[in-house]
């Protein structure tokens, strides 16, 4: 599924793969914090793949914040992949990174 904010691939029902894009979280980071929670509230795995995200954005580390929170209410999974080197070096910044589930690493 491709909309205005993210592309959303979903292995099952279980599972959606939330892509985030840069120049999405710059324009328009309330939609993008919208959509976030929106797919935590419908699945009972989230991935959200770091791969394009900018870490000098702190409005995407708050949506994430956000978003780990609201998961963990509901007792959904809640994982990031293709964390650059850069991102994790914010969440060590903010003593965020044990918090955040990583799958995969960028090279």
């Amino acid at each position: 599924m491709h909309n205005q904010t993210t592309l959303i691939r979903s292995a099952d029902e279980n599972e959606i793969i939330f892509v985030l894009r840069d120049e999405v979280a710059r324009t328009n980071g309330g939609e993008l914090r919208r959509h976030l929670l929106d797919n935590v509230r419908r699945t009972r795995r989230l991935i959200v793949d770091c791969g394009g995200a900018d870490a000098r954005d702190t409005s995407i580390l708050a949506c994430l914040v956000e978003a780990l929170h609201l998961a963990r209410c509901l007792g959904v999974e809640f994982q990031l992949s293709r964390v650059s080197g850069e991102i994790q070096r914010i969440f060590d910044l903010f003593r965020l990174r044990p918090l955040f589930p990583v799958v995969d690493q960028a090279a």
